[in-house]
């Protein structure tokens, strides 16, 4: 893997992180080291197995940026690993592994999509409000309050009671999804649709408003998308 020293300095909200580094044009285009011209595509799980336990079931085209000197590799297609926490990174000598919790930031560009992908390690940033989690937040949308997004892998055993006839015969992985927002380098869980209006403090009105008028919830991420993309415009008067 090639490692190159990030030089240029960026000013962010959130940062210096790789997705402020990169456009999407040069992630796209797989510069700087071109391991592999082609994404594989991943069969099913074995009998027995319902889900995987990757963030996105197939390998994409991925650029981090490590916690050492913020350190960039790039060129390789990778996949995360939730349960292990660390990427399957595809190289001219198979797959190799890259523990999560080397690497402070990376984006990735769906093989499908082609969509990109921000994030950031959660070791950066203080929670207040959850219990510490090792992984990632994908950055949704930044602004005056960024909007993350943390998937949780849940582990559920078989379960099928012969007797009764119920349960599951099968080892399941289920991804759940928490939303939360970055306010001055702290994170916090995203409230209640009941109490969502109190974190934007002075324009609160304004928000319960729009909310309503859309109709609009605090469970998903479309809607909160578009909250928060209204907040951040009318608080900077944009």
């Amino acid at each position: 893997m090639v490692l190159v020293s990030v030089t240029s300095t960026v000013l962010a909200q959130t940062g210096n992180y790789i997705h402020n580094l990169y456009a999407l044009e040069r992630i796209g285009s797989n510069q700087g080291g071109g391991q592999t011209s082609s994404i594989p595509t991943m069969p099913g799980p074995p009998p027995g197995v319902k889900g995987d336990v990757y963030l996105n079931k197939n390998f994409n085209k991925v650029v981090f940026q490590l916690f050492d000197g913020d350190k960039i590799i790039e060129g390789f297609i990778a996949k995360l690993d939730l349960k292990q926490n660390e990427f399957d990174v595809l190289t001219s000598q198979g797959v190799k592994v890259l523990k999560g919790n080397l690497v402070k930031s990376f984006v990735f560009v769906d093989s499908l999509t082609h969509i990109q992908s921000n994030f950031v390690s959660t070791k950066e940033w203080h929670t207040v409000s959850s219990p510490l989690f090792e992984g990632f937040y994908e950055i949704l949308l930044e602004g005056k309050l960024t909007l993350l997004k943390r998937t949780d892998l849940i582990v559920k055993q078989p379960d099928f009671h012969p007797a009764l006839n119920v349960g599951s015969k099968d080892l399941r992985f289920i991804k759940s999804e928490k939303f939360y927002y970055l306010h001055s380098g702290k994170v916090f869980e995203i409230p209640s649709k009941r109490n969502l209006t109190k974190i934007f403090t002075s324009y609160e009105k304004e928000m319960q408003d729009y909310i309503a008028d859309k109709n609009l919830s605090s469970t998903k991420q479309r809607d909160l998308a578009l909250i928060f993309d209204y907040y951040n415009r009318i608080s900077t008067g944009n």
